[in-house]
């Protein structure tokens, strides 16, 4: 009998993690599958006492329910509780949950791939404040970085800043607006740039991650977007059109990804099989996409 796994969110639109986690089952010969589960809020409920049925043995969670997740599971790790973020549920022998977060895990491995872990002595900004800029933060803080995280509303940022000053005493953290004569000041002073936020979800010009037009800044010298789909974002675009180090969210995907399937499995993940799932399956979106 197979082993069932998901994805769970609303909307569920293209995912990378279907092909990633079903490419690692098959590599380790595990009888398993991962699906997406489109999951209103009200669903939520339900669709995790499916998991604690054994029709799931463990799951994935994205927006908007990592913290309603976290909420809802009977256990979790000490991150996922700091963060008030959890993007991994897994079943116990028992049947309850266990809610755990390995976005900051995905996120820090990013880092040291891309040559950015010594943060010391540097500042990053980091666009949102949603689960994964919690993750994304804590992140950078704990290589070394001074963070300034830039959110849509005082209250947002205020709640990040609490949550992480909890989990790092006295860590270097400031807040700005997500708007653009603040981004413009906070930009001066950044050598690296986080987007959390998908392009997907500003419907107007100044409310996109970055307004067209505002400048990076001398000083900035990488960009990171954590958005994994498309691969290249108009944000990674434009960073590599002037010469700045940049890369999109698939390492970070990946790396997530890999943690949770330690989680669930207890076996180390086959990560170059993975990878190369990832890039098929984006290839073939891509061509879907183009009308080939």
């Amino acid at each position: 009998m197979s082993d069932h796994y998901a994805l769970i969110g609303h909307p569920l639109r293209f995912s990378l993690s279907p092909a990633i986690q079903v490419a690692a089952f098959r590599a380790l010969g595990l009888d398993a599958d991962y699906v997406l589960r489109p999951t209103p809020a009200a669903a939520l409920p339900a669709e995790l006492d499916a998991l604690r049925d054994g029709r799931f043995c463990g799951a994935n969670v994205t927006v908007p329910h990592k913290r309603a997740a976290l909420n809802l599971a009977e256990a979790a790790g000490d991150l996922a509780v700091g963060l008030g973020a959890a993007n991994t549920l897994v079943r116990e022998p028992d049947g309850s949950l266990r809610a755990e977060n390995t976005d900051a895990a995905g996120f820090a491995a990013q880092l040291a791939g891309l040559g950015l872990a010594a943060g010391a002595g540097r500042r990053a900004l980091v666009l949102g404040a949603g689960g994964a800029a919690r993750a994304v933060a804590y992140a950078l803080l704990e290589a070394g970085y001074k963070v300034t995280v830039a959110a849509r509303s005082s209250a947002q940022s205020a709640v990040l800043a609490a949550t992480l000053n909890r989990l790092q005493g006295g860590a270097d953290l400031s807040t700005a607006w997500l708007q653009p004569e603040h981004l413009a000041i906070a930009l001066a002073g950044a050598d690296l740039l986080v987007n959390t936020i998908p392009e997907r979800a500003a419907d107007h010009e100044d409310d996109k991650p970055l307004p067209h037009g505002l400048p990076f800044g001398d000083r900035l010298s990488a960009v990171i977007d954590i958005v994994a789909w498309p691969l290249e974002t108009a944000l990674v675009r434009r960073a590599r059109a002037e010469g700045r180090l940049a890369a999109g969210g698939l390492d970070m995907l990946l790396g997530q990804a890999a943690a949770s399937f330690h989680l669930w499995t207890d076996r180390p993940a086959p990560h170059e099989i993975m990878r190369q799932a990832a890039l098929e399956a984006a290839a073939r979106r891509a061509a879907a996409e183009a009308g080939t």
